[in-house]
């Protein structure tokens, strides 16, 4: 059996769809695949099939070995489109765009007759080898009548012989006519009431010779003329962690479980730079009211990452660097010329989960391409921001779980650079309780209402060790105005965490204080939940 290739579309993030092999999946001197993009006008289905038709010939390195012919458009028009995006001579134009629609005559320029045209010019094709691709635009100028009367079977049958990639593109209203394509590309505008916002996305229907993803997946038109795909947030998930392989290596037996003896650990001194330290493949948070010194905390934790060696990325929503940068020049005014720092500003508006995950993904790899250190440490604040400024971001439930997945499963990737965490946010967060679930070490910071000048850190969930998780560490600082400028404060940061109280007393204590509620009745209730 010949062994299958496969042939890639160069559109971002749509070859990540076509199952592993990531692109079009054929044999090479065999096989051929007819394709039909469909969906509503206006949504650029034809750029669609320019990105891939481009995509395809590069792929084969045939640049020039492809046709385009058009029901509704005539030369000129499209040829301008597709050099935009390709940038060819006008001599290899002429011949991928033969089709002409300038005729004289009304009825010699009717769809039927150019239909015709077309069909019997792709007949006339006579090469040694096939053509790389060939795409058929203007079906949607067809009535429903003119349509059924087209021998679309025999053209499916002639485009075969003569590409090995053909793509047909159909409107919305023929979604219902049968045709013998082994891959439908179905395109669509949503409207988002909730935020009065407009928005395209892409799926993959139907796939007879290859596995693709499917669900809906967002993409957008770029000013010059590409195609981006943004993979749905289950997507990524999937692909970092199947389910079926993990179940069929379970079944194997390849993971032998072995009882440890794991031993007392609560006498072990915790650092505070230890903490803060952005450990590859971790999650780290910082949580607490507004004006607690998270952001000094996390430019501590900025300045060690830089020490040791890693590349820092500050994702800063809608607002300017500017801001932290006076927070890191207050740590240590040599932080910002550091070459290892960059800032990500990205202003409020409807970011998609999916198209965020993927410029992460995209920036990391681009970051760490030509350095031998692939240690990275992403920043994220303020999270608070998401609630007021990003909505699509804020209400989809899996966009922190599925970016934290991304982090933690290139730990272990020998192709992907290892990624640490670290999400700071404010306690009103709506998602504050999914960002405590998902990280590994959980740092609570609280001004003391009695002495402002005096600033508590709680550390109630680390990765340090198993004991550890069910105990509450608490490290007291100071607070110092700097002589030189009154606007600015510093903090004197003890050395280490002192163990105060198990996560269950701490909590009883606190609710008992806040709310006035009865020792006794909690115990109650705890053992009802028992129950």
């Amino acid at each position: 059996m010949e062994k299958r290739e496969a042939i890639k579309t160069g559109v971002s993030g749509f070859d990540a769809l076509l199952g592993e092999k990531k692109g079009f999946e054929i044999n090479k001197n065999t096989d051929n695949l007819l394709i039909v993009i469909r969906g509503q006008r206006g949504i650029s289905k034809v750029n669609l099939a320019m990105n891939i038709m481009k995509g395809v010939c590069c792929s084969l390195n045939k640049e020039d070995s492809c046709r385009f012919y058009s029901l509704n458009k005539n030369r000129t028009e499209i040829q301008e489109q597709y050099e935009k995006l390709v940038g060819l001579s006008n001599n290899v134009l002429d011949e991928i765009f033969r089709n002409d629609k300038t005729e004289s005559n009304t009825y010699m320029s009717s769809k039927l007759v150019q239909f015709v045209k077309i069909s019997q010019e792709i007949s006339d094709i006579d090469l040694k080898e096939k053509l790389a691709c060939i795409v058929i635009d203007g079906f949607a100028g067809l009535t429903t009548e003119e349509f059924n009367t087209i021998p679309l079977n025999a053209l499916e049958e002639n485009l075969r012989k003569k590409t090995k990639i053909a793509i047909l593109i159909f409107d919305d209203r023929l979604t219902n006519q049968s045709t013998n394509a082994d891959i439908i590309i179905e395109m669509r505008r949503s409207f988002d009431k909730s935020h009065n916002y407009t928005y395209h996305e892409l799926s993959i229907s139907k796939s007879i010779f290859q596995s693709v993803t499917h669900g809906w997946h967002k993409y957008k038109h770029l000013d010059n003329g590409k195609i981006e795909v943004y993979p749905s947030v289950h997507k990524i998930l999937s692909d970092i962690k199947p389910i079926k392989a993990q179940f069929e290596t379970l079944l194997d037996g390849e993971q032998n479980y072995k009882p440890q003896n794991l031993k007392n650990n609560t006498s072990k001194v915790i650092n505070l730079d230890n903490v803060l330290y952005p450990k590859s493949g971790k999650v780290t948070s910082i949580i607490g009211a507004s004006n607690t010194f998270k952001r000094y905390l996390t430019a501590l934790s900025v300045s060690i990452a830089l020490e040791k060696g890693k590349r820092c990325l500050v994702v800063l929503f809608n607002e300017s660097k500017s801001g932290f940068i006076s927070v890191l020049n207050n740590v240590d005014n040599t932080l910002i010329s550091n070459p290892n720092l960059q800032f990500f500003e990205i202003p409020m508006g409807c970011v998609s989960p999916a198209e965020f995950i993927n410029m992460m993904q995209e920036y990391v790899l681009r970051f760490t391409e030509n350095c031998c250190n692939n240690r990275v440490s992403l920043f994220m604040l303020d999270l608070l921001e998401l609630d007021y400024s990003f909505p699509m971001l804020c209400n989809e439930t899996l966009f922190l779980p599925a970016l934290a997945s991304v982090c933690k499963n290139n730990q272990n990737s020998e192709h992907q650079p290892n990624v640490s965490l670290h999400l700071v946010c404010n306690k009103r967060f709506s998602l504050v309780n999914t960002v405590i679930s998902i990280s590994d070490d959980v740092l609570c910071t609280q001004r003391e209402l009695d002495d402002n000048k005096q600033l508590t850190i709680y550390l109630e969930k680390n990765s340090f060790g198993a004991d550890h998780n069910s105990r509450v560490y608490q490290c007291e600082c100071e607070i110092l105005q700097d002589e030189n400028n009154d606007d600015k404060n510093k903090v004197i940061l003890d050395t280490k965490f002192d163990e105060i109280s198990t996560t269950k007393d701490f909590w009883r204590q606190a609710v008992n204080i806040k709310n006035k509620v009865d020792v006794n009745l909690l115990n109650g209730q705890e053992n009802e939940e028992e129950k």
